[in-house]
């Protein structure tokens, strides 16, 4: 080290000024004024170090203490699955900021993605909310229509607005069943519970109530379908219908559990597996169903459509993924002999009204109730694949945006600064309140 080198005082930074060479800094020390008080010089190099140390602590006890605050605020704003709002504002989040979500879903979400009621009632509400909507819309209607019985123009025009008005309030009373039902039965979110009482009537357990509101809601759609002519007006309503009630939630719930290995896995491929994580899919799909095919063949039709899928099912003709829990009290008759004696009636009915309708039998006469039953067949297939379809697309999109959502977190899985919008949940999200708005203005 070179000894001519300038340095500074070792008391420097309590007030002495002395700069010099090396050489001289010792003789220096002995010499300077504060050397008489190096006691309390050390003393006072301790005492900095632990006020720096104090400051490092009391900065870290800051930023625990906000850490904390911003917990708490989170948990005392926890959201409910019972909230319609809190519902509401779970579709949003979920699909347009699921990164916030993923942040959040340990506090404020925490009743939503821990629990599998939480879940089951996610499911439950979407399902079921296009449903609801419609009935409530076609109550408005029938109040429109009852101011309009005055302004009636003819007794003919008066009888058919009479008859509109008695559908709308059949339709409304049906959902308000299919819903009081829903609430009756407050056991469980996910599965329907067999009564005991049923069960002995019926002798072996049965969900009576899930079939009350099955039959309910297919009326609801197949009388809605008629109250709006049954043509395209009808059938664009209906697909809309079947978009929100299947392929939404799928997305949604998705988002909701994809923490949980064992609840992504009942999404595997069919919608079969949906129906375990909610007891609204089943039903509603029910009446989707056989409601639109029963508007659109008749009810003998889709019947016989019925009965040529179970016999397909049941000699594996047909694919059992594609029907399974979709068909709530039909697929409990397992036995073929029962669809064989079923069909054999049709085909008697078939001939019976045949013979009545042109007094002799001819093969043309047979021929066109056969073909009608066949395509009733397969356009029963193809809904039900459409439903399938829609179910396999919604999860697999529910999948893409809860990873982008993860990939926007922080190093510390913190929320990020700001609102960065996902832009496939965004389009998702936009479908949704446009087929909601579409349903909700039926007319």
């Amino acid at each position: 080290i070179c000894p001519a080198i300038n340095v500074r005082c070792r008391y420097s930074s309590f007030g002495c000024a002395w700069t010099g060479p090396r050489k001289d800094l010792e003789s220096h020390e002995k010499q300077c004024p504060l050397h008489n008080v190096q006691g309390l010089v050390t003393q006072l190099r301790v005492q900095q170090q632990l006020v720096t140390q104090l400051q490092q602590v009391a900065n870290n006890s800051n930023q625990m203490i906000e850490l904390h605050s911003q917990n708490l605020a989170r948990v005392q704003s926890n959201k409910s699955p019972g909230h319609l709002l809190h519902m509401l504002e779970l579709a949003y989040v979920t699909t347009c900021i699921p990164a916030r979500y993923i942040a959040d879903r340990s506090t404020s979400w925490k009743h939503f993605e821990r629990s599998r009621e939480g879940r089951a009632a996610v499911h439950n509400f979407f399902t079921f909310m296009p449903t609801a909507i419609l009935c409530m819309r076609i109550f408005v209607n029938a109040i429109d229509q009852m101011f309009e019985l005055e302004h009636a123009k003819n007794r003919e025009h008066l009888l058919d607005l009479m008859l509109d008005l008695l559908l709308s309030y059949s339709i409304t009373m049906l959902g308000v069943v299919a819903i009081s039902c829903c609430f009756v039965e407050s056991q469980s979110s996910w599965e329907w519970q067999c009564h005991e009482k049923w069960s002995r009537m019926l002798g072996k357990p049965h969900p009576v109530i899930r079939d009350m509101v099955a039959i309910s809601l297919l009326t609801v759609y197949f009388s809605v379908m008629d109250l709006l002519g049954g043509g395209k007006n009808a059938i664009i309503i209906w697909m809309f219908c079947l978009l929100t009630s299947v392929f939404f939630p799928a997305v949604v719930l998705t988002v909701v559990g994809s923490s949980d290995l064992n609840f992504v896995s009942i999404y595997h491929r069919t919608p079969t597996r949906i129906m375990k994580s909610g007891r609204a899919f089943p039903v509603v799909t029910f009446g989707l169903r056989y409601g639109f095919l029963a508007n659109l063949v008749g009810a003998s039709s889709c019947l016989d459509a019925i009965i040529l899928y179970r016999l397909c099912l049941h000699y594996k003709i047909l694919k059992r993924d594609y029907v399974l829990g979709m068909d709530c009290f039909i697929s409990d008759v397992t036995n073929s002999n029962f669809w064989w004696s079923l069909c054999g009636f049709r085909i008697s009915v078939m001939f019976g009204l045949a013979h009545f309708e042109n007094g002799n039998l001819s093969l043309n006469d047979l021929m066109l109730p056969i073909l009608i039953s066949v395509v009733s067949l397969i356009v029963l297939i193809v809904m039900d694949r459409a439903i399938s379809e829609l179910a396999e697309l919604g999860v697999t999109i529910g999948k893409t945006i809860h990873q982008a959502g993860k990939n926007g977190l922080g190093p510390r899985n913190e929320p990020p600064p700001g609102r960065e919008y996902n832009q496939t949940g965004m389009l998702v999200f936009g479908i949704w309140c446009a087929s909601i708005s579409v349903v909700a203005l039926a007319r």
